[in-house]
């Protein structure tokens, strides 16, 4: 058979019928060497010969597959995905070694297009979330959200997917927390108010979609909510102990959630943990859900086991609590009052929190007040309670926009270089009139450029080949934008068109 394989004529057939699938020759082709041969060899044939002959028996004799698999992930290039195809199908049917090498790839970012979790996680819970920790590895904290079309598939989960994993993290509670929480630290650890809708967090908060599922970070983020709590509660409150001041939104939120499963014995240690911070009335992001569900929902459980002098405490908390932001929108309110429109400076943390509390204990007082605001926000919009619900329409233009035709062209090379001007304006905005804001942008100064383009087309034409290599390619962009019109714009000064 040796010499048939080296002669073309025979190499295919009886690669075929001899050695494909067939693991006792497959091995006695390791064992002489000539998979290695092949292997090393720079012809793309005969890799992809011994590839494929190593797939063929990689669930019958896995380890001596991995064994000549492991050292050439390495070599970089297209070499982690070879091996990828060369690996079991299925990574029920991985050996330990073998399973170690497909987390390897996919620390990677190489990873198959999809994954059995109902099966994976009834046969090998631990080896489902390492698998999920594999996968977060490979991001960085500076990465931005990416659209479900541009996923592959293992990082989309869906309902069955969430159900089964749950499930496996009962079984490994313990080895979850420790596997996976050390990445939600490391890449939502970015502080965020309520203005400052960061995009690297938009994959750890946006919850699923009917047709394209959840992404894993999300997905992360909901196991993590239920691993500890019921079954290792002490455990889950030792862990929680180093991550309370922490900054990233995402953990608040696992832990506000982790805390509404604790059972009734450790109510006290959740209603304290809330009135640390009353900021953590409003821990939810506020656009799914009204901002406070996250904290009523911990206090409906909780607040009818905790002791008395914590309920009061809590109960005085709620019922007297005011944004830092009430004075600002007071004024506003103030405003629209004058002219007969109608608005609530505060309130609303009361009517959502303090019917929440156990009804059999709350002072008359509370219940006065809970009746005062059922009627205050009967005819409340439901989006008006939303982030951005209810808000009126308007221009996005750039801080640039007022003073376009005073800025020299040694200030437009400042501009277009400088590392302070960002990507996002996160949510900033400055307001220059009852319908128009103004951010600082990319985005916003590269439409500012196309602007003044237009009216002096020649002038900046000449400016563009100034610019640097590295420039944004939006600049360049805008420039050509305003060079391609071969007529003064209907907007341009009668007195700027003859030139």
């Amino acid at each position: 058979f040796l010499e048939l394989l080296n002669k073309p004529y025979w190499r295919e057939h009886v690669q075929q019928t001899v050695f494909l699938r067939h693991h006792p020759w497959v091995s006695y082709l390791l064992n002489a060497g000539l998979i290695s041969k092949w292997l090393e060899s720079d012809g793309v044939r005969e890799i992809n010969s011994a590839l494929w002959l190593l797939h063929s028996v990689a669930e019958d004799i896995p380890d001596p597959v991995t064994e000549i698999l492991a050292p050439l992930v390495d070599r970089g290039s297209e070499w982690p995905n070879r091996i990828l195809t060369a690996i079991c199908r299925n990574e029920m049917d991985d050996s330990e070694k073998m399973f170690e090498l497909r987390l390897q790839l996919a620390r990677l970012g190489v990873v198959k297009d999809f994954v059995i979790w109902e099966s994976l996680c009834a046969k090998y819970p631990l080896r489902a979330v390492q698998l999920i920790e594999a996968v977060l590895s490979a991001r960085n904290i500076n990465d931005r959200a990416t659209s479900r079309s541009g996923k592959n598939p293992l990082e989309c989960l869906y309902d069955d997917d969430l159900e089964a994993l749950n499930d496996a993290v009962e079984k490994c509670p313990s080895q979850t927390w420790n596997l996976l929480m050390p990445h939600v630290e490391r890449l939502t650890n970015i502080p965020v108010d309520d203005y400052d809708h960061d995009e690297r967090l938009q994959n750890w908060r946006e919850e699923r979609t009917a047709k394209s599922g959840m992404d894993v970070a999300r997905g992360t983020v909901e196991l993590l909510k239920r691993a500890l709590a019921t079954e290792q509660p002490d455990e889950l409150i030792a862990r929680i102990a180093p991550l309370k001041k922490g900054i990233s939104p995402i953990i608040q939120e696992i832990i506000i959630a982790a805390y509404t499963h604790l059972p009734a014995r450790y109510a006290d240690t959740g209603i304290a943990w809330l009135l640390d911070d009353l900021s953590r009335f409003r821990l939810g992001f506020g656009y799914r859900e009204p901002e406070w569900m996250p904290a009523v929902r911990l206090v409906e459980a909780l607040s009818p086991h905790c002791s008395e002098k914590l309920f009061r405490r809590l109960e005085e908390a709620i019922y007297h609590y005011h944004a830092p932001e009430e004075k600002r929108e007071a004024r506003y309110c103030v405003k629209l009052w004058r002219k007969n429109a109608f608005c609530h400076y505060w309130g609303k943390t009361q009517h959502f929190l303090l019917p929440a509390l156990d009804a059999t204990r709350v002072s008359p007082q509370t219940s006065e007040l809970i009746r005062v605001l059922e009627r205050k926000f009967a005819n409340y919009a439901k989006d008006q309670f939303f982030k951005g619900g209810g808000g009126e329409g308007g221009w996005v233009d750039s801080t640039l926009s007022q003073n376009l035709e005073k800025i020299s062209d040694q200030a437009w090379l400042k501009i277009v270089t400088s590392k302070k001007v960002t990507e996002s304006d996160r949510g900033k905005f400055i307001q220059a009139g009852q319908d128009r804001v103004i951010t600082t942008s990319i985005p916003q100064f590269a439409l500012s450029l196309t602007q003044i383009t237009n009216r002096y087309p020649e002038r900046f034409g000449r400016l563009a080949l100034k610019f640097p290599h590295d420039v944004d390619p939006r600049y360049v962009s805008a420039i050509l934008e305003g060079l391609r019109k071969i007529e003064p714009d209907e907007k341009m000064p009668k007195s700027e068109k003859p030139t």
